[in-house]
């Protein structure tokens, strides 16, 4: 045989017996894989047997049975899981559907739009809930104090009458049935007459109609309130304060997101004022400028809002006409705003809420200005710092030159850095060779 047939046959052998091994190697794994699986079946089995026999004497085991066997679903179904999502990144990550830039848009034009509506239904809402809880109550009331009211009329007339006919001492009077009926009449209509020129305030009994309610629900979204109106149910009580936990912040953001579209419009007009030549292109007037021209606008607006109340609701004087819109406009209520009725109510509160929106609108204004003035504080300590810093660092390398460049020569008993030297080195070897040649 050949050497090179020899080597084959080695090779061949060699290759089968690591065939063998690696089978051997394989078999012995799948034993003891399977020997694990058996021993694991049986500790579960006797476990089983354990707590089956054990339901009876501890009554508490019947509780987690089924707690284990909804944790052993959740780990079969979080490995599934695992297996189908091992070729993909990220799978723990949920995917959230891309916005396209035409539906930004149109939520963005849109969404002032949605929430004024959504918060007019709001208002109907909860006036439509007050006239409920608050309508057929307040009528019986109305209904007793009216009827309690006659009655105590005629009673005060009988003694009235009594007082007088029974207190003459000096004459006798003899009054028939039909004369004292006809004085106790006149007296009722005296009393009446009296009460009315006392300017009581009597029960209204459409108090809680859908446009007194609107009103109050209005007042309670902008804090002004009411004034004399309250519900007087437990019902109405609870309600009204739900509708303002949830209105008042309602109202505020509505505010809020339709102040951020009015100032891109007070912008644009910034912008075309200050591309006259009088401006300059900083960003600090633009800034002042658009905060200058939304005040100018708040309070061309207040002026506004007197005249109307001036006109429609407080005509005897324009003062108390700015005084009521003023404090209106901050919320606050004032005694003008007690006296007047519904219709002069919803002007007072339209045009309170508008003022609110001008308000909001200075307020970010202000915010921005100040944010921005704060950013560029910021930048110019930076900038102040990296020029000190830079300064710093110049004059640290100029001192280590100093250093290296201070190395005195003594020539002609005179210290001499180098640089001076390098200036003067013509002069001194001019004066060496002439002492030489001396």
């Amino acid at each position: 045989m050949n050497e090179t047939n020899i080597t084959i046959i080695i090779d061949e052998e060699e290759n089968e017996n690591n065939k063998n091994e690696e089978e051997n190697i394989q078999e012995n794994t799948q034993l003891q894989q399977q020997i694990i699986e058996d021993n694991n079946t049986k500790i579960n089995k006797n476990n089983k047997k354990y707590f089956w026999k054990n339901r009876r004497n501890n009554p508490l085991l019947t509780v987690w049975r089924p707690i284990n066997e909804w944790a052993n679903r959740r780990r079969e179904t979080i490995a599934r899981l695992a297996v189908i999502t091992q070729g993909t990144k990220n799978w723990s990550k949920p995917r959230l559907p891309k916005v396209s830039r035409r539906a930004e848009n149109q939520i963005r034009n849109f969404g002032p739009l949605l929430l004024l509506l959504s918060l007019f239904v709001y208002l109907i809402l909860g006036a439509s809930a007050f006239l409920f809880f608050e309508h057929t109550n307040h009528e019986i009331m109305v209904r007793k104090f009216f009827f309690n009211l006659i009655i105590n009329r005629n009673k005060f007339s009988r003694q009235i009458s009594s007082a007088i006919f029974n207190g003459t001492r000096n004459m006798l009077i003899i009054v028939d049935y039909d004369s004292s009926e006809r004085i106790q009449r006149e007296i009722v209509n005296l009393l009446s007459l009296y009460e009315q020129q006392l300017e009581l305030k009597m029960p209204d009994l459409n108090e809680w109609t859908l446009e007194n309610s609107l009103t109050y629900c209005w007042g309670l979204i902008t804090t002004i309130g009411h004034g004399h109106r309250s519900p007087k149910t437990g019902g109405g009580q609870v309600f009204a304060l739900l509708y303002c936990v949830l209105g008042v912040p309602f109202f505020v953001f509505t505010l809020i997101v339709i102040s951020y579209r009015l100032l891109n419009l007070c912008r644009v007009l910034s912008q075309l004022v200050t591309k006259n030549k009088h401006f300059s292109s900083s960003t600090f007037n633009h800034r002042t400028l658009l905060l200058f021209f939304v005040c100018i606008i708040y309070c061309s607006w207040l002026i506004i809002f007197a005249l109307i109340l001036y006109w429609f609701a407080i005509p005897e004087s324009f003062w108390r006409s700015l005084y009521a819109a003023v404090l209106s406009s901050l919320t606050i209520q004032s005694a003008d705003y007690n006296l007047l009725n519904e219709k002069q109510k919803l002007i007072t509160l339209s045009g309170s809420s508008i003022s609110l929106l001008f308000s909001c609108i200075c307020i970010i204004t202000i915010t921005g200005v100040w944010q921005d003035s704060s950013s560029e504080r910021r930048k110019n300590k930076k900038i102040k710092v990296e020029t000190n810093k830079s300064e710093e660092e110049e004059e640290g390398i100029g001192s280590e030159n100093g250093k290296k460049i201070t190395k005195y020569n003594w020539i002609g008993k005179e210290k001499i850095s180098p640089l001076i030297m390098s200036t003067k080195i013509p002069f001194f070897i001019s004066s060496i060779d002439q002492q030489n040649s001396i």
